[in-house]
């Protein structure tokens, strides 16, 4: 957005609003005070608690073993009547074992490594990824992208499938912002908060889902062996 105001001058201003000359040190944020701003305890039923949440704002979450993930995959994908679908290999399926069962039941596989035109997103009846973690308060999912999982599969398709762990479940933002930054050479090119599939409202303020990416967003949450 153009302002005719340069970075340096927008800057200065906001110094001078908050009483600050240029080279004076960053004060330290002000203190979390827990129990205000706490709403899910650390130890609670974080996985119950997301499915709740998830399931509020839209999210079909269906929670399973980790011997059971395939066959979850092929339910949601002849459930939509899938032709094609997406997935990113690194990311999702490290073993090639739902790559394995989605090409046995006849299902097109796309190749989605390094395309930035982002056809197969276009193309796929659903998306298949994993889930970087979840936040039980709000029910979101954070999807990552990276060379392995390009985010257009998470944003492009009109289905998403997102593989979860309980293992990755946090309380709320609180808990998932103080988790270390990745190394350089790992940070994801782009994050996203999923809270609830894609939805926007037109001026007569009537809602539509899957106008600008995924109109139903199903969640796999693989329980802890």
């Amino acid at each position: 957005m153009k302002t005719g105001v340069s970075r340096e001058a927008f800057l200065k201003l906001i110094r001078r609003a908050l009483g600050r000359r240029e080279g004076d040190p960053v004060p330290d944020a002000p203190a979390v005070e827990e129990q205000t701003v706490r709403v899910v305890e650390p130890e609670a039923d974080l996985a119950g608690i997301f499915a709740e949440r998830a399931g509020e704002v839209g999210l079909d979450v269906r929670r399973c073993a980790a011997d059971e993930v395939s066959e979850r995959v092929l339910a949601f994908l002849t459930e939509i009547g899938a032709k094609r679908a997406a997935i990113a290999l690194g990311a999702a399926d490290p073993r090639g074992a739902i790559a394995e069962a989605i090409r046995a039941a006849g299902i097109e596989l796309l190749a989605w490594q390094h395309d930035p035109s982002m056809t197969a997103g276009f193309e796929a009846d659903a998306g298949i990824t994993r889930a970087q973690a979840g936040v039980a308060e709000t029910g979101s999912l954070l999807c990552r992208a990276g060379p392995d999982q390009p985010r257009g599969l998470s944003l492009a398709v009109p289905n998403h499938l997102a593989v979860l762990s309980e293992a990755d479940l946090f309380p709320d933002l609180l808990d998932l912002c103080a988790l270390p930054a990745p190394e350089p050479e790992r940070m994801p090119s782009s994050q996203s908060l999923v809270t609830g599939p894609s939805k926007t409202a037109d001026i007569e303020g009537e809602l539509i889902k899957g106008v600008h990416g995924p109109g139903r967003v199903r969640v796999i949450l693989v329980r802890e062996a």
